[in-house]
């Protein structure tokens, strides 16, 4: 098994003209955290653009089976990401299986099943499909319909012997983390009805680029989808995006709807949406190039105030633990030295270690137990921050806290 390898096409329309954009030099898995403090491997963090269709994708390529097989974020843990699934499963009921007795749906990487869960609430007979042991474990025991699989080509072939298919496939933050995405798609239309939906949700390069969110650029993130390159990759594929939603999830994502019609009327949003990105010069090659640019400068900023604004002596924790959290230290060179501790809520990842920093990922109640004093908070799960401070209010009494994302800032308490 080769544990990593480089980029020759693109990923969405095969071609050969790859542009080298950016480098976050090495870093380690994001979601791979340790136990103990042992040097964890590092790869390159590249990215690259297609001159042809213009999408954002990394240059190194490394094996799923080590980013997935074993996961350590659970959907659950975030109340936001609860209700949005909630919002989510209703909509899908109501649109696509409200009169139609087919309410049969397969949800690619369904993590700890928080999504399934608000299907079957709505009384969709829904499916998931998890590479994760840990997670698949999870959802079989809440009851749920999982298999631990990977989506290829030895699982279509057995859903198809027992004559299984699907009037809706969602896909949710997940289609950023494949590299083969043709095929995916093959697969996804072998189990689709002839008028069924894909839907998938994915960080929005938009959102990216404006908020100089930075940290999204990690291993498992394959690509950074923009809705003109998925235009043509669709229609390639003899499906046609019908739909498109912004939606706020991950510092902002699009959910987009997928016709296996490919003579499905499209609606203004795609349009729109299109003109848009157009008018903007999203996808153009300067505009990715003046992005990086500022997150040079960004990166600058951060580091200048985290080892000079903040004084070392006076106790400085982190607040969260995403995969984003270790694109922020490794790039930002934020050692152990200045933070010591970080607050995970996540029972899963208490007790490890971030790698190749090591700081310990510990509950907030260790840091009560054990009487560690710190003046200053950084939140790294900076998309959940007035959630944060919101359920910490005593514990971040008298404390100076801060985001570093979008905008590095003191948040009031």
């Amino acid at each position: 098994m080769k544990n990593i390898k480089v980029r020759k096409t693109c990923t969405l329309c095969g071609s050969k003209k790859l542009t080298d954009i950016f480098s976050f030099g090495q870093s380690p898995l994001a979601n791979n955290l340790v136990k103990s403090k042992v040097i964890q491997k590092t790869y390159p963090l590249k990215v690259v653009t297609c001159s042809s269709c213009n999408h954002l994708q990394l240059k190194h390529i490394v094996n799923a089976k080590i980013l997935f097989s074993k996961y350590l974020y659970t959907t659950s843990v975030s109340e936001e990401f609860v209700s949005h699934f909630q919002n989510y499963a209703t909509g899908i009921k109501k649109n696509f299986f409200n009169k139609d007795k087919d309410n049969s749906l397969l949800d690619i990487g369904s993590n700890d099943g928080c999504f399934l869960k608000e299907l079957k609430k709505n009384n969709v007979k829904a499916y998931g499909v998890e590479p994760a042991k840990n997670l698949a474990k999870i959802c079989k025991k809440q009851g749920l319909n999982i298999f631990n699989n990977f989506f290829d080509g030895p699982f279509i072939k057995k859903l198809k012997k027992k004559n299984i298919f699907f009037k809706v496939i969602t896909a949710n933050n997940v289609f950023a983390h494949i590299d083969n995405l043709n095929k995916v798609i093959k697969n996804i239309k072998k189990l689709l009805t002839s008028d069924g939906v894909f839907i998938f949700e994915v960080s929005y390069l938009a959102d990216v680029i404006e908020n100089k969110i930075f940290d999204t650029f990690y291993h498992e993130h394959l690509s950074y989808h923009s809705l003109e390159p998925l235009d043509k990759f669709f229609k390639k594929n003899s499906m046609i995006i019908f739909d498109i939603k912004r939606v706020k999830t991950h510092g902002g994502s699009i959910r987009v709807y997928v016709s296996n019609d490919k003579n499905t009327k499209v609606k203004k949003t795609v349009f729109n949406l299109l003109k848009k990105e157009k008018s903007s010069s999203l996808n153009t090659v300067n505009n990715v190039k003046k992005f990086f640019k500022n997150v040079i400068i960004l990166k600058k900023n951060i580091a200048n105030f985290l080892n000079h604004t903040i004084n070392n002596n006076e106790g400085v924790i982190g607040y969260g633990a995403p995969a984003k959290a270790v694109t922020m230290l490794h790039y930002c060179k934020i050692s152990n030295n200045l933070v010591k501790y970080i607050v995970e809520d996540s029972k899963i990842k208490q007790g490890y270690f971030m790698p190749n920093f090591m700081i310990p990922i510990v509950s907030k109640k260790t840091l009560v137990k054990n009487k560690i004093n710190f003046k200053f908070v950084v939140i790294f799960a900076w998309n959940y921050y007035k959630k944060i401070i919101f359920n910490n209010k005593n514990f971040f009494k008298n404390k100076k806290v801060y985001v570093l994302l979008p905008k590095l800032k003191r948040v009031n308490i």
